[in-house]
């Protein structure tokens, strides 16, 4: 089995701390969240280790926290999804459901191109613009409730995601 790949990017917070070799105050980049920080223990980086990172700015928190809200609903109420991780789930249903996916074709002589599969864009916040998040919202809330709670609305399923308590 290959083993899980580490995400890259994270969240950081611009906070002032004192650095303890000068006494100085400066700005320091901490990790935004718990998810953040596991990343950066599954890539085994501690304190005082240097690396190398591309800053941008992120686009929206909001969305951030709902992406993730929407993974935890459909692990806690899709069977099949349970103990994966909301970002794992994301890029599950966005393939399942061929949004925001490029499709790789195999081109075959005599019988033309055929799909050999899709590949899931990235929806980091500082690559995807809103409104075509937005749009993948939509279309991922409708394939949830067409594929796993057909007793539900692509609405219902978009509001009681935003149902759903903030992950500690």
């Amino acid at each position: 089995m290959k083993a899980k790949r580490v995400p890259a990017r994270i969240y950081v917070d611009i906070r002032k701390m004192i650095d303890p070799s000068t006494g100085e105050l400066v700005g320091c980049l901490v990790p935004a969240g718990p998810t953040d920080r596991e990343v950066l223990r599954r890539k085994r980086l501690k304190v005082g280790a240097r690396i190398r990172t591309t800053v941008s700015r992120e686009r929206s928190y909001s969305q951030h926290k709902y992406a993730h809200k929407l993974g935890q609903f459909v692990e806690a109420n899709v069977e099949g999804f349970e103990g994966q991780d909301p970002h794992e789930i994301l890029k599950r249903l966005q393939v399942e459901a061929g949004a925001y996916c490029d499709h790789e074709q195999l081109q075959i002589p005599g019988y033309g191109g055929c799909l050999v599969r899709k590949v899931p864009r990235s929806l980091a916040f500082d690559e995807m613009e809103e409104g075509e998040f937005m749009q993948f919202v939509r279309l991922i809330c409708n394939h949830i409730a067409a594929t796993y709670l057909p007793g539900m609305s692509e609405a219902q399923v978009a509001e009681a995601i935003e149902l759903m308590p903030e992950a500690a």
